[in-house]
């Protein structure tokens, strides 16, 4: 009789245990991926609150970011500082995840209309684009892929042009 309902219990088991393992999986991979958007999130509203005190110049944005700039180099920095698990290796933010540009015209600009845009009140958003890996095998079933893609973007009012005392203009942020 006792082995009857130990053979019981472990079909039961072996029924239940892909599902329990399953939803399992479903916990911790939507965890990560909630772990993952709060990271970019909090990373581009740090990054756009240091663009709105030293905006860089439309010609440091176009064609590539010019990470040489101080003025991007401040606002990369805050980025990747509270984004540390997506920066280095494959899935690094400064490799094209990070994107300035002033909403004005909806597009990064060239120097010739940086007046227009880059004004003390006017708007600068800063966009950021990471990846990650899943921790579990669980999406890759599903033909989800082996990543995923975490996306957010902040736009502010610009506050000030990077007042620097030894620049010239006293603008740190001038081409």
């Amino acid at each position: 009789m006792r082995s009857k309902t130990r053979a019981q219990s472990m079909v039961e088991m072996a029924l239940l245990a892909p599902l329990l393992f399953s939803i399992f999986f479903l916990i911790v991979d939507a965890g990560w991926w909630i772990y993952g958007y709060g990271t970019i999130y909090n990373a581009t509203r740090r990054a756009s609150e240091q663009a709105t005190v030293t905006p860089p110049h439309t010609s440091k944005l176009v064609p590539n970011l010019q990470t040489t700039d101080a003025c991007v180099a401040a606002i990369v920095a805050k980025a990747t500082n509270q984004a540390q698990f997506f920066v280095g290796g494959d899935n690094d933010i400064r490799n094209g995840g990070i994107q300035i540009l002033y909403p004005a015209d909806g597009v990064r600009s060239s120097s010739d209309n940086d007046s227009r845009l880059r004004y003390v009140g006017g708007q600068i958003e800063v966009r950021i684009t990471g990846r990650a890996n899943w921790l579990t095998p669980l999406p890759t079933l599903f033909n989800l892929g082996d990543s995923f893609t975490v996306q957010a973007r902040s736009r502010r009012s610009i506050e000030q042009l990077g007042f620097s005392p030894t620049a010239s203009n006293n603008i740190i942020c001038d081409p």
